[in-house]
């Protein structure tokens, strides 16, 4: 009797070791315990990363799936014919999602326009200037459910509208730390002034300042510290990039690095995913090695990502190149990976993403960049 339970016991030891080794091959995630995070030439970084959880994401081993568009998918394209009413449009550099439709920046009129979601363009809704409502400084939008954000560098300010457009006071004293931005209902993000650049003046602050939604006079929490030290280049992994949700999740990451950092609704470090791909190796990123500065040389690159998304279910969404990567989080807070590309037969395209928005089918969303405007399903 002893002798059967050991040997069922084994059975179920064996199943549940090669179903773990299996589930690590679908979700392309590295489940490794012992396997520290890099050690980088970047002390702070390093300490950063060990502070909470992290998880290695291997892409190179994630299920790629081909999504094929056709017409019925494509609510907008600046390539279609469209009625002579409507505005010509050039480049469309950023949009946001609302009840009534999307609004987007467009590059050569440098003003906002409406795109319904029956693919109709109206505008211009917005112009340069000084004035009320007007600015300066163009191609970042925001929206949360009361009204879209446009933050204006130059104008020292954020201008705020109603969804007819209607500008309501802008929120004054926008000087920022870089040009990212975002707002739920809560809080503002924006770049850390105070400890972005070469010479900070509170480096120990970090590079991302969280404040309530209506007002910048008030900091409730500054994340991301600076990995560069004052002094040193290459201050491009200074640079960051971040998206909050609904919740007061953060997703931030820092330009040059393939790493997100995930913060909860307390602004606390929660985890990192630490993204392996061989696409991003074959890119051109800055070395991490500190030099001091000699003369006016810049230090550029590539960024591996610089467009992403938090969902409000905590899923985040990457684009890399022409792909989309969809990092799903379970149960128990482990992410899996997918990669999904947007193929467009009827123009020979592959369509890169610069926002995606959830539509109102689940499953279903909405994908944009500077020519198109696509509604798609994520397979199953």
């Amino acid at each position: 009797m002893m002798k059967e339970i050991k040997s069922q016991l084994h059975l179920i030891l064996v199943v549940s070791i090669f179903m773990t080794l299996g589930l690590t091959a679908i979700t392309g995630c590295s489940r490794v315990p012992d396997r520290p995070p890099p050690d980088t030439p970047l002390d702070s970084l390093n300490t950063f990363v060990r502070s909470a959880s992290y998880q290695y994401i291997n892409l190179d081993k994630a299920d790629v799936h081909e999504i094929k568009l056709t017409s019925d998918n494509i609510v907008y394209s600046l390539l279609q014919d469209h009625a002579e009413e409507q505005p010509i449009l050039s480049r469309l550099v950023d949009y946001v999602k609302t009840d009534q439709g999307f609004y987007a920046f467009d590059f050569s009129e440098r003003a906002i326009f409406i795109i319904t979601k029956d693919g109709v363009a109206e505008g211009p809704l917005s112009r340069e200037g000084r004035g009320p409502g007007e600015y300066n400084s163009f191609g970042i939008l925001a929206a949360n459910d009361r009204y879209i954000y446009n933050p204006d560098i130059s104008n020292a300010r954020i201008n705020r509208y109603k969804r007819d457009m209607e500008p309501v006071s802008a929120i004054q004293q926008y000087q920022p730390g870089g040009r990212s931005f975002d707002v739920n209902n809560q809080v503002l993000l924006t770049g850390n002034r105070s400890s972005n650049g070469f010479r900070p003046t509170e480096p120990s602050e970090g590079l991302i300042a969280i404040s309530p939604v209506g007002s910048l006079s008030d900091t409730l929490a500054t994340i991301m510290p600076r990995i560069v030290p004052v002094g040193y280049q290459p201050q491009v992994y200074n640079g960051v990039e971040f998206s909050v949700n609904s919740n007061n999740g953060i997703a931030a990451a820092y330009r040059p690095l393939p790493w997100l950092f995930l913060f909860d609704e307390s602004y606390s470090h929660a985890k990192t995913l630490i993204l392996e791909y061989l696409v991003i190796d074959q890119m051109d990123t800055p070395d991490m090695k500190l030099f001091k500065p000699k003369g006016n040389k810049g230090f550029g690159g590539d960024t591996p990502f610089s467009q992403f998304k938090l969902m409000d279910d905590g899923d985040i969404f990457v684009s890399i190149e022409d792909e989309l990567i969809h990092l799903s989080e379970s149960a128990g807070g482990r992410y899996s990976a997918d990669i999904y590309s947007l193929q467009y037969p009827a123009r020979d395209d592959t369509l890169w993403v610069s926002n995606i928005f959830p539509a109102e089918t689940e499953g279903e969303f909405y994908a944009a960049n500077w020519e198109y405007l696509v509604k798609f399903k994520l397979p199953q």
